[in-house]
Formats: structure tokens, sequence, C-alpha cells
């Protein structure tokens, strides 16, 4: 449901989950699962990257990032939000 409301495309099942961790420097490196999903009907993509994120004890936000040349794995997708949430 979050790729289809966040990206406007249709997800492929099932998905490739990959366990990865991000090193950040001076924080806590990120540790996660984050299903890779092959996608239909979006024009510049035919993968994206997913993954939860908590927010708070009771909210969790899902991340979608389509695949590119400048995103090109999991770990590249999630470094990219977390560098724009650093940004501000």
């Amino acid at each position: 449901m979050a790729i289809h409301q966040t990206l406007n495309c249709q997800p492929q099942l099932p998905p490739a989950v990959v366990n990865i961790r991000v090193p950040r420097k001076g924080r806590k490196p990120w540790t996660g699962s984050v299903y890779s999903f092959e996608i239909k009907g979006h024009p510049r993509a035919t993968r994206c990257y997913v993954w939860p994120e908590a927010l708070d004890a009771k909210t969790v936000v899902v991340r979608a990032v389509l695949h590119s040349d400048k995103i090109s794995s999991p770990e590249r997708a999630v470094n990219s939000v977390l560098n724009r949430k650093a940004r501000g």
C-alpha cells in the first residue's frame, strides 16, 4: 500500500529482503531490513526500496525510495533518507 500511495505504481511480490547496516559519522549506525520490490507502472524506475521507520513509540513511517543511477542499492536508499533528514 505504501508503494502505491507514495510512488503511484504497483509492487510485484514477493520482495527481496536485505538486512543492512549503514555507518554514520559520530552516530549509531542505522540497522534494519529493507525490502526491494520490482515495480510496474512507474515512468522512471522498475525497482524501489522500502523500510519502516519508527518515529516514536506509536508512530511508524514507511519509507519508499526509487532505484536510480545514484540510488542503486538498499544501503544507498537508506543513506539518501538519512542525509536528507540531517540537512533539515
